[in-house]
């Protein structure tokens, strides 16, 4: 119990501490320029690392040859597009409560309309192997 109460305070935290900070921020910079962005991209890699689990059970099609990061740093974007690149992704027609809904190829397809390109996952990855070989 003490674990789960320690976690629950560490989402009620993270949650108030986010919303005051984005005041501070906008009254410090006059802007928020930037910052949802690192927002953004910092709470995808801890989701990406801390939720394989629930990744690797939605977002792929449960081979073994189906991949999720093993170590910090990665995006779910980039993850997705590791398992795009293989054929391994779920699709639609899946059963069940979420994955009925919840699957890799919808989230890449919004994905791809909100970052308006055409394989953002894919790029996702390419620019992560980059990065990570120091190139």
């Amino acid at each position: 119990m003490k674990k789960f109460t320690l976690y629950f305070i560490a989402l009620l935290l993270i949650t108030v501490v986010n919303l005051v900070n984005r005041k501070l921020v906008k009254r410090k910079n006059g802007s928020m320029d930037g910052y949802d962005y690192q927002e953004a991209f910092a709470l995808d890699v801890f989701a990406a690392y801390n939720y394989r689990t629930f990744w690797k059970t939605y977002l792929t099609d449960g081979s073994e040859n189906a991949y999720w990061p093993k170590e910090y740093g990665e995006t779910v974007s980039s993850a997705l597009g590791e398992n795009i690149l293989r054929g391994t992704q779920s699709k639609a027609g899946r059963t069940g409560r979420i994955a009925g809904w919840f699957h890799a190829d919808r989230l890449s397809k919004i994905l791809n309309k909100a970052f308006k390109e055409e394989a953002h996952c894919v790029y996702a990855r390419k620019a992560y192997l980059l990065k990570k070989n120091g190139q």
